[in-house]
Order: C-alpha cells, then sequence, then structure tokens
C-alpha cells in the first residue's frame, strides 16, 4: 500500500474518533473539581464533578432545559426531559437554587425538591422559618446576612454544609444528625444557638457547628 494511502486512512481514522467523541471541550478548569458541594467555596455548588457558582450558571441551566426549534419556539424534548421544579428560583446544572437573598424573604418554610442537589441562599433577616433539605440528595444553606436562618435548618442523609457567618444567624437550631458529610461553620457573631447536632462520633461536633473531617465524620 502506498505512503498516500496509508496517510488517507490515518486521517479518516482520526475523523472517525473525533465524530464518537462528538468534538467537545470541556470549559471548566479542573482546579474546581468536586465530589460534593462541602469540597467546594464561595458560595459555590458541586454539581456534574465541578463547582459552579448557581446563580452565575442560571441563564445557561434555563436555556439547557428549554432548548428553541428552527422557528424559535420551545422544542419539544419528550417525556423525560429534565424540568426545574416550581419552588426552585432557578435550576443550574441540574442543581434547585432558592433564592432567599432579599430582606425578610422566604417568610414560610423553605423545603427543597426530593432526588436532586438544593442550594439556599438567605439574606438579611430572610429564611425565618427554617429551611428544610431533607429529601435533597446535597444540600448547602448559605446564612451570610444578620438574622438570616431564624428557622430550624434540616439536613438529609446527603452531604450537607450550612454556612452561619451573619450577625445572629441559625438560631432556630440545625438537624445534620442524619447527614453522612455534615460541616456547620458558625463564624459569625451569635451564631448557632442552639448548637448544631452532629452526625458520627465526639470529634465531629466543633462546640457550635460540625466538621466532616477526620474520616469517622465521613460516610458518603
Amino acid at each position: 500500500m502506498s505512503p498516500r494511502i496509508l496517510a488517507l486512512a490515518a486521517l479518516a481514522v482520526a475523523a472517525l474518533a473525533l465524530v464518537a467523541t462528538g468534538c467537545s471541550f470541556e470549559r471548566r478548569s479542573p482546579d474546581f473539581t468536586c465530589v460534593t458541594s462541602a469540597d467546594c467555596t464561595g458560595g459555590r455548588v458541586c454539581s456534574q464533578g465541578f463547582c459552579v457558582d448557581p446563580l452565575a450558571e442560571s441563564d445557561a441551566g434555563a436555556a439547557d432545559a428549554a432548548p428553541l426549534d428552527d422557528g424559535g419556539a420551545p422544542a419539544d424534548t419528550g417525556p423525560d426531559a429534565f424540568v426545574c421544579p416550581p419552588q426552585c428560583s432557578s435550576c443550574a446544572l441540574g442543581v434547585c437554587v432558592m433564592d432567599c437573598t432579599p430582606q425578610g424573604s422566604c417568610g414560610t418554610r423553605v423545603v427543597c425538591p426530593a432526588g436532586m442537589p438544593c442550594a439556599v441562599q438567605c439574606g438579611d433577616s430572610a429564611c425565618g422559618a427554617g429551611v428544610d433539605c431533607s429529601s435533597a440528595t446535597d444540600c448547602r444553606i448559605d446564612c451570610t446576612q444578620p438574622l438570616s436562618c431564624g428557622g430550624h435548618l434540616s439536613c438529609g442523609d446527603g452531604p450537607c454544609r450550612v454556612q452561619c457567618s451573619g450577625v445572629g444567624a441559625c438560631t432556630g437550631g440545625i438537624d445534620c444528625d442524619n447527614s453522612c458529610k455534615c460541616d456547620v461553620l458558625c463564624t459569625g457573631t451569635g451564631t448557632c444557638t442552639p448548637a448544631a447536632q452532629c452526625n458520627g462520633p465526639n470529634q465531629c461536633d466543633t462546640g457550635k457547628g460540625c466538621t466532616s473531617s477526620p474520616n469517622p465524620c465521613h460516610s458518603c
């Protein structure tokens, strides 16, 4: 076989390989890889193996959920297409974002939908009736403003991370007794009163909050 024919055959094989892989490129940095949302910082949540900003990704998630046909109308995606639950403010890459950032918002108990990750963001004096994450697969609750999360916060059996950095935040009690990996960070003045209920042995209890490290505190 001539060298020219061998070269053409090699190009054909390479082209088939590109088609098989979909010619896809990953735009996210490997520096933000994660297993659960507890591995992420800066308010990000873990989705599809990467730490993402739920609000920054919300427009992209909405576009993915409702693709357009050739005429500009929403395409029929079939009965198995993902639909963002109505109680979510948005769904970024499959994460239900509950936006309670306006002052005093979410006066009734916030309940995350079952069977999907949930990220709840509570503003000044918001989430006063608490947050129920007991049915979510992965939960993050950010109580970063004064007097936020005044009601009871309930984690499920999946990973759970609660950030209590606002002054007087998280005063309704936190239950992550069943969580396989619970981190409750009580960094604000007057936070976490009463103290959180932690999973695992005594070393998982930091005094007011909880930690998923060392290993006995992480069973996911």
